[in-house]
């Protein structure tokens, strides 16, 4: 029995001492090269990166409201870094240069604050009445990579003509037409116009003008503070065609006047038809005239109305006086006597001085004007427009 109970003793103190070096040997490699796969380590603790947080404090949006065109206004946004890595940022270029955008701090450390100082100009004519600009800030927060501020409102004029402008559209040059505006002062109580000048002072004549109280309620509706109506009368007797007038409005609140253009298109009596002749313009294109050969255009003059086979027509004055020549034919009835017809010919003659007429600042067009004895129209002009090579 005891042989047996060596070689038991024996055995197990072989297995104690195998373990015990297979444990040895599984730490050496844990040691070297990690834990062994599927094996977690619970004393192992895995901590968040550090990392900016680019905190908000008032928002992106600054609503300035009504705003005066012309004014600046300006507004602060605060931003904080509530995390615990430094805060990077950079203001990138604005919407418009009348806007202009400043960090006081462009670098945050953790649990500072900044200012973001956004200025704008209402200087943009022409700019919608609703307004938005914006000033986008890039910045090293991964949630806050590109933050835009705005400001946004609405503008307004210290004085506005509604409608823009008095448009009568098509009007007989033997009635009186008649079209109005309303001023509307914003920015004050006691407006007053007064005065009016016409850049063409030629066109009193056709027309006047005249200053009328505007009601309290339609100021309301236009949300100013005081106003008056003005009511523009076109006199009979305009010539047929285009008719534009620009007028100014001489008030007590602004050093300006204020523009106000008159438009109508005047049908009458007389009218002039023909090829390249423009009705709404008043304008006759001859175009490109080669010297040598000239050019010739027959309009026609067409008058109704009452005494209309009784109207002399006479060029009185043509520009340039060299190179371009009108003869007008004489009349006969059309439409068993309803209508009285001429024939008006344009011409540049063969040998021609070199010219240009297009019709620009700086080569402005021919003229010609025509005088008649009809009771209310007095005198018609013809723009022309051409070129002699």
């Amino acid at each position: 029995m005891k042989p047996i109970a060596l070689v038991l003793l024996t055995a197990a103190a072989g297995v104690a001492v195998g373990w015990s070096v297979s444990r040895t040997h599984q730490a050496s490699v844990v040691s070297v090269f990690g834990p062994a796969i599927g094996v977690v380590d619970s004393s192992v603790s895995l901590e968040e990166k550090p990392r900016p947080v680019m905190t908000l404090l008032n928002g992106t949006v600054h609503e300035f409201g009504r705003m005066e065109r012309g004014a600046k206004g300006a507004c602060e946004f605060q931003i904080r870094n509530d995390g615990n890595a430094t805060l990077e940022m950079e203001v990138l270029k604005a919407s418009c240069k009348c806007t202009r955008a400043d960090l006081r701090k462009a670098t945050l450390e953790p649990g500072e604050v900044t200012t973001l100082d956004l200025e704008w100009e209402a200087v943009m004519e022409g700019m919608a009445p609703e307004f938005r600009q914006e000033a986008p800030v890039r910045s090293n927060d991964p949630s806050h990579p590109h933050t835009v501020f705005a400001i946004a409102g609405e503008l307004f004029f210290a004085v506005e003509v509604n409608p823009s402008r008095v448009s009568l559209g098509n009007i007989r040059s033997s009635v009186a037409q008649q079209g109005a505006v309303e001023v509307v002062c914003n920015t004050q109580e006691d407006f007053e116009i007064s005065d009016v000048t016409l850049q063409d002072e030629s066109l009193r004549d056709y027309v006047s003008f005249e200053i009328l109280p505007l009601s309290q309620e339609r100021i309301d509706e236009h949300q100013g503070k005081s106003g008056a109506k003005v009511q523009v009368t076109l006199k009979p007797g305009l010539p047929p065609g285009r008719f534009h007038c620009e007028a100014k409005l001489q008030t007590n609140v602004l050093d300006a006047p204020v523009p106000l253009s008159i438009e109508a298109q005047v049908v009458g009596d007389i009218s002039i038809v023909g090829e390249g002749y423009s009705l709404a313009t008043n304008t006759l294109r001859l175009g490109r005239v080669k010297r040598n050969e000239g050019r010739e255009v027959k309009l026609l003059l067409l008058v109704k109305g009452e005494n209309h086979d009784k109207i002399d027509f006479s060029v009185a004055a043509i520009e340039p006086d060299e190179g371009l020549e009108v003869e007008i034919s004489d009349p006969r009835p059309l439409k068993n006597g309803a209508i009285t017809q001429l024939s008006l010919l344009v011409r540049v003659p063969p040998n021609a001085p070199i010219a240009n007429r297009r019709g620009t600042e700086q080569a402005p067009a021919g003229s010609i004007l025509i005088e008649t004895t009809h009771p209310r129209i007095k005198r018609m002009q013809i723009w022309v427009r051409y070129a002699v090579e």
